[in-house]
């Protein structure tokens, strides 16, 4: 069964063409005098493969992909998340589990959740919040004193999810301005971070913030289009002070994902990362962001 994505549906702003506002912003307004620009800190590979009948695979340690039908993208992990250790938790929804590597890329286990995960998340806690992606329904894995998962747990509708509360309320208001705000009732409320974007032949076309860190900086991933017929979509991460300066901005973010991924970044503790699928493997990229204030 083709898992039914949606192009990061609730978080990221639907496409919009440019308003007669467009580029009347204030110079300044919003950004920094001195725009640090973040490189690439590192890169971690993890085994992946392409098979044909997915029930037949049976490396622990590979991530599986299926094979590309006509006009249509391969299936394979969709989601990811960054454990306390500094490891990775990353979905294989083809094969209804969860897999856990070391910060080094290295295999440690596996966990067998009988569905197929689309996104999981780490609460503060340990306990896994998962979503299904054939029903979209969310779901608690409890972590008992040993270590261990319990069996899933529906979570009530209108709670607050872990991926609401990163991500807050974005807003685009034309194609070069923008706004996010924190997600009602995901805590005490912060100040809005207004997003300006100028690039010539380019439009914003959306925004999403990633998450806050314990200092209060925010990371938003901006989506921009070329303002002509071809299809030519780019992402830049930014990462804005508390009081709504632009301090540093994100190079070398990647674009080949063989696999429709629903939540391709995260963001934890000012490190910054982001997850492509190739067919032979499964690429994060690392930026550490902690030096740029």
């Amino acid at each position: 069964m083709k898992l039914m994505l949606a192009a990061r549906a609730g978080t990221l702003v639907a496409l919009l063409t440019c308003s007669q506002g467009c580029g009347n912003r204030s110079k300044g307004v919003g950004k920094s005098d001195a725009v640090v620009a973040i490189p690439l800190t590192r890169s971690i590979s993890f085994r992946a493969k392409q098979v044909v009948d997915p029930d037949s695979a049976s490396d622990k340690t590979e991530l599986t992909l299926s094979m590309a039908a006509i006009d249509e993208l391969p299936e394979g992990p969709t989601g990811f998340d960054v454990m306390s250790d500094g490891g990775f938790l990353i979905t294989d929804p083809l094969r209804a589990r969860l897999v856990s590597y070391n910060s080094q890329g290295a295999f440690r286990w596996d966990l067998p959740i009988q569905y197929r995960a689309e996104t999981v998340r780490i609460l503060v806690s340990g306990d896994l919040e998962i979503v299904n992606a054939i029903d979209s329904k969310r779901y608690l894995h409890v972590r008992d004193a040993q270590g261990n998962f319990g069996p899933p747990q529906l979570v009530a509708a209108g709670q607050v999810s872990a991926a609401q509360a990163e991500a807050g309320t974005s807003r685009l208001i034309n194609a070069a301005h923008g706004s996010v705000t924190d997600f009602p009732g995901s805590g005490p409320p912060g100040s809005p971070i207004e997003v300006f974007f100028e690039a010539p032949g380019r439009r914003m076309v959306s925004l999403r913030r990633l998450g806050k860190d314990a200092q209060g900086n925010s990371y938003v991933a901006l989506e921009s289009a070329a303002d002509s017929s071809s299809i030519d979509v780019q992402t830049i991460i930014r990462k804005y002070a508390p009081d709504g300066r632009e301090i540093g901005e994100t190079a070398g973010i990647l674009s080949d994902s063989i696999v429709q991924l629903v939540e391709e970044f995260r963001e934890r503790a000012g490190i910054l990362y982001q997850m492509v699928t190739h067919a032979t493997e499964v690429r994060i990229q690392v930026w550490d962001t902690n030096g740029v204030r």
